[in-house]
């Protein structure tokens, strides 16, 4: 047993969670935890259109920018970089949604459209691949590349960690 495992002997619904009260620090921990875990995404304004649009995304994790950022590397594509953010912005999008004059979104999050095929087929284009519906909301890939780098720093990455991630992409 390591020195992480609790030496546990009941078995219920909280099986490998220390036991704690309501009243206990644990607990608030846990309920903590919990809240901030549901309020964890950042949204992002898609620059350049008059309409308040925003895409909702949820943290960056390493292994899945350097996945991404890794097969771009080995591609011969000239575009392989602006196609790996795109994929991450992909792959991280909670949804796109607009906001109303009072600076709520409209709609319920499980409704707003991803990077789809849905999405694709609204901008009036017929793609299967996530980078490219990123590709045809975000109108340049300067736009891509700077709402990458805010995303990745927002998810704690610092500045010079993110210029040495994507140097040479």
């Amino acid at each position: 047993m390591s020195d992480f495992e609790p030496d546990v002997q009941d078995h219920n619904e909280h099986e490998g969670q220390l036991p704690a009260a309501p009243t206990s620090g644990l607990a608030r921990l846990r309920a903590e935890r919990e809240k901030i875990k549901e309020e964890l995404f950042l949204d992002l304004r898609v620059p350049r259109y008059e309409v308040p649009l925003f895409v909702r995304y949820s943290p960056v994790q390493q292994s899945t920018a350097k996945r991404v950022h890794d097969r771009a590397k080995k591609s011969n594509d000239s575009e392989a970089s602006v196609i790996a953010n795109a994929q991450l912005l992909a792959e991280h999008c909670v949804g796109v949604f607009e906001m109303d004059p009072q600076g709520d979104p409209i709609g319920d999050p499980e409704d707003w459209p991803k990077f789809d095929r849905t999405l694709a087929e609204y901008l009036g284009a017929d793609t299967n691949r996530a980078a490219d519906v990123v590709r045809l909301l975000f109108l340049t890939d300067g736009d891509i590349m700077a709402t990458v780098q805010r995303l990745m720093e927002w998810s704690g990455f610092a500045g010079d960690q993110i210029t040495e991630e994507y140097e040479g992409n």
